[in-house]
């Protein structure tokens, strides 16, 4: 018998860097984003299943899954790609706050709940399809249920550790994918932006 009955991996679009041209998760919708996730667990909750989260914590996505999930005091369970000193340097976490919510999450969480593979696979996006196996892989083995939560624009675009793949291999593997379109909430934002009605703080805050 399986630990949980749904296994929940979450992927998710990381806040936009600086130099991005072409916006896609910029910092300013963290609210949007914010609501939408937590939107999305709410099902799960009150289903009064027995739930569990698997997520890496990179910034945006990631961490605001992570924290949703503490909040509604569901279990979690981390995959970092890296060491944590390599990632943290590798990792663009943007403001100093990204950073300051990854180590408040990692230490919440706690090490006994946390994996971390050894970062040594090169290029081609080969750390984080390593990680989606593991995290899928996880899910598997402790849930009856396996879904993947993911914020995404739905970009069919099937780069090795993309969010495309992802949701591939979980299909293929007879999950499901539970999709929150991170396109509509980004139209969404940049209508509100054409109307100055973006709130001032962004996902750092």
């Amino acid at each position: 018998m399986k630990e949980f009955d749904i296994a929940i991996v979450f992927t998710g679009h990381a806040t936009d860097a600086p130099n991005r041209k072409a916006p896609r998760f910029p910092e300013e919708m963290c609210g949007l984003a914010t609501a939408a996730i937590g939107k999305a667990f709410l099902p799960y909750v009150l289903s009064q299943k027995k739930i569990v989260l698997i997520s890496s914590l990179a910034r945006g996505g990631d961490i605001i899954a992570v924290e949703t999930a503490l909040s509604l005091d569901v279990p979690v369970k981390i995959v970092l790609p890296q060491p944590v000193a390599i990632l943290k340097v590798a990792s663009p976490f943007g403001h100093l706050s990204w950073k300051e919510r990854f180590g408040a999450a990692f230490w919440e969480i706690g090490e006994k709940n946390i994996t971390i593979l050894d970062g040594k696979n090169q290029g081609g996006g080969a750390d984080y399809v390593a990680a989606n196996e593991k995290m899928l892989s996880m899910a598997e083995e402790l849930g009856s249920k396996v879904v993947l939560l993911a914020f995404w624009d739905g970009s069919q675009n099937a780069l090795p550790g993309g969010t495309a793949c992802f949701a591939q291999s979980v299909l293929a593997r007879g999950g499901e994918v539970d999709h929150i379109d991170a396109k509509a909430l980004l139209e969404a934002h940049l209508a509100r932006k054409a109307s100055n009605a973006v709130p001032k703080e962004n996902c750092s805050q």
